[in-house]
């Protein structure tokens, strides 16, 4: 073999290997690029994700606030409440109290007082005449009867 023919079967190979590495290098590159296609559809669909996760949030933000005014709105209705309860309950105690000293007053004039038939007729009279009248009437029927 000669010289040359060696030279050419270095080149041959270093060409087969050349050509072997680009081949190799093609391979990569091609999953590379595959693997980038890949990060930027996870990429896209995170955002889209982080999107639709800033519009949660908004829409729950404005529930809570939402809330918080509703249990202001409750505590605030809850103190108003509880001051009418109060001016009810002291209201209750003063008309028992007020019902208590008339029932106490009138036990006492009920004591101290004998009213006679003929007196309380009077007062009937005072208060419903008719009444008193036929009463009256049905009395003489009976005298003259």
């Amino acid at each position: 073999m000669t010289t040359t023919m060696m030279i050419d079967i270095a080149f041959c190979g270093l060409f087969a290997l050349g050509f072997l590495y680009c081949l190799v290098a093609e391979r990569r590159l091609a999953r590379l690029h595959q693997d980038r296609q890949d990060v930027d559809v996870l990429l896209a669909s995170l955002h889209e994700s982080t999107e639709k996760g800033r519009e949660q949030i908004k829409v729950l933000d404005g529930h809570i606030k939402s809330l918080e005014k509703a249990w202001e709105d409750i505590l605030n209705k809850g103190d108003v409440l509880r001051g009418d309860l109060h001016y009810c309950h002291d209201r209750g105690e003063s008309l028992l109290h007020d019902l208590d000293t008339k029932i106490k007053e009138l036990k006492a004039v009920k004591r101290s007082s004998h009213v006679s038939h003929a007196d309380a007729q009077k007062g009937v009279s005072l208060l419903n005449p008719k009444m008193v009248a036929s009463h009256d009437d049905e009395h003489y029927e009976r005298l003259a009867g």
